[in-house]
């Protein structure tokens, strides 16, 4: 699955490292400089590391450079998209929960009711 419990923890680790870089233009080299802080926090890299990011932030899987992706959308609205899609990873966990707590009886009702076809 593309948003792995390690993907989720990617997305707060790389909004958090946004938040805190504290350069005024936020050129190639400071994104370089969070990139390789973020794969030596996660050790995750490649398209691992890229891919979950990029979902996060455009909706899709491929696409511009996440450099240019940033510079575009800008530091602040890349650390608000980051954040709600944790949001949104929870409260889908929240709801798989819920289903999973409903399927053991439901498949005791439907093997019963197999039963009396």
């Amino acid at each position: 699955a593309i948003f792995a419990a390690e993907s989720k923890d990617l997305l707060l680790k790389f909004a958090d490292l946004l938040k805190n870089n504290e350069s005024n233009s936020f050129d190639k080299e400071s994104f370089k400089l969070v990139i390789n802080e973020l794969i030596s926090l996660t050790g995750i890299k490649g398209k691992n590391l890229y891919m979950p990011i990029r979902m996060a932030l455009t909706g899709h899987e491929h696409g511009v450079e996440l450099f240019n992706i940033i510079n575009i959308i800008g530091k602040e609205e890349a650390i608000r998209k980051l954040e709600r899609t944790n949001n949104n990873i929870n409260r889908i966990n929240d709801i798989v929960s819920e289903l999973e707590v409903n399927l053991e009886p439901l498949e005791k009702q439907s093997n019963e009711a197999l039963r009396w076809l």
